[in-house]
């Protein structure tokens, strides 16, 4: 180590012996030596060490060096104590279910894309599942379908409805649009879906249950895990291939933010 610490600067030994090669230090070094293994300690670079070391080194710039590691060390807590929280989750599920489910929820962000939508109050599932068909069927043949990236819905309701459903439906497009098309009886406009800090989202592959059963799954993973909802809900269909054997894989998507810092949260011991 001590010959490690010399390679690098950082204490050179009082003395060596031209015969045997053996380094010889000082009593009058230990305090040096104690200042590096400290310094050490907390995590910093033996060159930001060394240039602690600096006798012309001023208090601002020792400050700012121990405020960056600082800074580095909190943000690696933040992901470790986020990791403990996938495995109690995890743990739980074990608990509940006897297994774990065919589903994994993740956190990603989302950026902002231009889309085709209407957005209405339906009155009922049946008139909103009759316009996302005129939007599938219709607009492919009023765009090119180069453009058309996913079908989506934008859930405004704050709970799973078939009455008076408060959302947006259309497409996710590859550029933004210039003017608005007409799908059966409503007017899809150009808009642009704004950006995502952090989603909860999860992947359904031809999903049988009905959308709020999402709602349960993804809400508990969210109070899991000291988030909250913070937005509309959305659902992005990855595939879709309508037939006598469809094929859906549906990205769920909910923007949330955190409700506490890890710092704040009770925590088990």
């Amino acid at each position: 180590m001590l010959y490690y610490y010399e390679e690098e600067g950082l204490l050179a030994p009082a003395f060596i012996d031209e015969l045997t090669g053996y380094r010889y230090y000082s009593a009058s070094q230990i305090p040096r030596l104690n200042r590096i293994l400290a310094l050490k300690k907390l995590g910093l670079t033996l060159k930001q060490i060394q240039r602690l070391l600096d006798k012309n080194i001023s208090a601002d710039e020792i400050r700012g060096m121990l405020e960056m590691k600082k800074a580095q060390l909190e943000q690696r807590v933040e992901e470790e104590l986020a990791q403990i929280d996938e495995i109690e989750a995890h743990l739980q599920q074990i608990d509940v279910d006897g297994l774990l489910e065919d589903y994994d929820i993740i956190l990603k962000p989302i950026p902002e894309q231009p889309a085709l939508m209407v957005q209405d109050v339906f009155p009922d599932i049946s008139d909103f599942r009759k316009s996302i068909m005129d939007v599938i069927e219709i607009l492919p043949r009023k765009v090119d379908q180069n453009k058309l990236k996913h079908l989506a819905i934008i859930w405004h309701s704050e709970s799973y409805e078939e009455e008076n459903i408060d959302a947006q439906v259309g497409y996710i497009l590859n550029s933004p649009a210039t003017k608005p098309v007409q799908c059966g009886s409503r007017i899809l406009e150009p808009i642009t879906i704004p950006a995502v800090e952090h989603a909860a989202t999860t992947t359904r592959v031809n999903p049988q249950s009905a959308p709020g059963i999402y709602f349960q799954q993804l809400g508990s993973w969210i109070e899991t895990h000291n988030y909250k909802i913070d937005g509309a809900y959305r659902e992005v269909f990855l595939e879709l291939k309508l037939g006598a054997t469809p094929e859906v894989v549906i990205d769920v998507q909910f923007p949330v933010k955190k409700a506490l810092s890890s710092g704040d949260k009770p925590r088990l011991h």
